[in-house]
């Protein structure tokens, strides 16, 4: 019920038409009959985060669902996710919530980037040069390196554009792990919950960084991604235009973007998003 009345709160708010037949309506019918099997949460969960909303943005002309991808909608299947994934035994983070602590005579602010594409791919080519500006002398960089999925081979060191945010780096964290013979040999699905696991085990790896900001530039293209977003891994959660799409998620509290990719002013483009829209002047 609660669903349902967030529905209507984000229809009479932006004046589009309620998410019937879309995402939000498949949200609201999953919440309602959410299973009590914990084996059976999990199956859902999965099969929610191996499927983002963020790949609707390459079906909208052959789904034909132009609400599909409206704020509203997106809102309504991340909290709905997000309620489910708190429930799961396989991805729910450990119960205590994560903060930045103070440390005495700390003077810079400690950003986080997290992300699987920090080689010649083009997100790692929009975060480069924005994050090679910022001075070191106010801005500690943790960079948290993830694999891709069922890419174990995948090498990123000899890419000119690793190697320049390399050197950017106060830090940088390699988060891998060796995958196991009963994962390799699983079949997609079950592989991915290996996947999810393997990540889930590296979260005090990423909450001992205690960083203040966290930027997680690609939200929906790597499954990981998606289930790290879920997360509350530091105060401030930031998502970016290396997927131009609104997570939907309450997790996340901003979405960086430009000025040119937002026409109409700031109060037009907030309505296609359920983060605070920050838009970057340039592009």
């Amino acid at each position: 019920s609660s669903l349902r009345k967030l529905g209507r709160e984000k229809q009479k708010k932006t004046g589009a038409p309620a998410p019937v037949g879309s995402l939000g309506a498949l949200a609201v019918t999953i919440a309602s009959s959410l299973p009590s099997s914990p084996k059976t949460l999990d199956q859902l969960a999965l099969a929610m985060l191996s499927t983002p909303p963020a790949a609707l943005a390459y079906l909208g002309s052959v789904t034909g669902l132009p609400n599909a991808l409206h704020p509203g909608a997106l809102e309504l299947w991340g909290e709905t996710l997000q309620t489910i994934v708190r429930q799961t035994d396989l991805l729910a983070p450990p119960p205590d919530s994560l903060t930045a602590e103070d440390e005495e005579g700390r003077r810079r602010a400690r950003v986080g980037v997290l992300s699987s594409y920090f080689d010649g791919h083009s997100v790692a080519y929009w975060i480069h040069g924005n994050l090679a500006a910022l001075p070191r002398e106010t801005t500690e960089l943790v960079f948290f390196e993830i694999p891709r999925y069922r890419q174990a081979g995948h090498s990123q060191g000899s890419n000119v554009v690793y190697q320049r945010l390399r050197k950017r780096a106060d830090r940088w964290v390699r988060i891998f792990w060796d995958a196991s013979e009963e994962e390799r040999r699983a079949p997609p699905d079950m592989a991915l919950a290996f996947h999810f696991r393997g990540l889930r085990s590296a979260w005090q790896l990423i909450a001992d960084e205690r960083v203040d900001v966290l930027l997680l530039p690609e939200v929906g293209l790597c499954p990981l991604s998606y289930l790290a977003a879920q997360w509350r891994i530091a105060p401030v959660q930031v998502a970016g235009f290396g997927h131009a799409l609104s997570t939907g998620l309450p997790s996340i509290n901003s979405f960086l973007s430009y000025e040119r990719f937002e026409p109409g002013g700031q109060e037009e483009a907030q309505r296609r998003y359920s983060e605070h829209l920050v838009r970057l002047p340039g592009v």
